[in-house]
């Protein structure tokens, strides 16, 4: 049956982040479509800020050395960290300032 385990919480805050983003990029685009080019500038700003610091090739180095270890919990707790330059911290604040700006969009395009 389910089991819980850090990895499946790792997943979990990876789709999340994933749905904030998407929700951000949609309300950028209606605050765009409204003339509110300011605020919806500032956001994508946000954004590329935070791509400029993500290398997707890492993901597959941490999974390619995750695999080396055998069983299924060898992979989960054994692998290096999908972005090695980003703490904790770090994406905590990114979480925030997404979710400051998802709030601020969505007011301004009610």
């Amino acid at each position: 049956g389910p089991e819980p385990t850090i990895a499946w919480e790792a997943i979990r805050e990876g789709i999340d982040d994933y749905r904030y983003i998407s929700q951000l990029q949609d309300l950028i685009a209606k605050a765009k479509k409204q003339g509110k080019t300011i605020p919806a500038q500032e956001a994508e700003n946000l954004l590329s800020e935070l791509y400029g610091r993500i290398n997707l090739e890492n993901f597959a180095l941490a999974k390619k050395e995750g695999e080396k270890f055998q069983g299924r919990r060898g992979y989960a707790y054994n692998r290096l960290s999908p972005e090695p330059a980003l703490s904790p911290g770090d994406y905590d604040k990114y979480r925030r300032k997404i979710a400051r700006s998802i709030v601020n969009l969505a007011k301004l395009t009610e």
